[in-house]
């Protein structure tokens, strides 16, 4: 990667059964105080400190607001879409609580595939919730370790 950073490969595997077992190589780059990840169809910038916050975080339990910023190759979202890895997709095809987040709900998945080699457990709908008429989230994710954690996604534009 030069003098500025150095490569990173982490390996994105499906979480389902209905996928075939494919695995997609990410590479991410630690250079100018961020992470780069890289991706066929797009890449995301997030502050070395966030990536290294999100992947303690992750494993001691605890919620974390990350901030990251990605620039999708070509301009078109929906062309994004089949580039994505299974579990990505997985998000973007299922039936969702409602709202106009599912392209949102996707790249995070393929982020959090990408940067921490999480898994999906379960969609929104899949999940089952108590209380009932509480509030909901997202998925469910499976981290390396085997530790299962809620998403619930958040995104602004400018």
């Amino acid at each position: 990667a030069g003098q500025n950073g150095s490569m990173k490969q982490n390996t994105c595997e499906p979480a389902s059964a209905r996928e075939p077992a494919v695995t997609s190589a990410a590479a991410s780059l630690d250079a100018f105080g961020c992470t780069f990840v890289l991706a066929p169809a797009m890449s995301v910038r997030i502050s070395a400190e966030d990536a290294l916050l999100l992947s303690a975080f992750a494993v001691a339990d605890l919620s974390i607001l990350v901030e990251s910023e990605c620039q999708v190759r070509g301009g078109d979202w929906q062309a994004v879409v089949p580039k994505l890895g299974p579990d990505a997709r997985r998000v973007h095809a299922e039936e969702n609580a409602g709202g106009a987040s599912v392209i949102s709900e996707a790249l995070s998945m393929e982020v959090l595939c990408r940067l921490l080699g999480a898994r999906l457990v379960c969609t929104e709908l899949e999940l089952r919730y108590f209380p009932a008429a509480g509030p909901i989230t997202d998925y469910a994710i499976a981290l390396r370790g085997g530790d299962v954690l809620g998403v619930s996604v958040t995104r602004a534009f400018s």
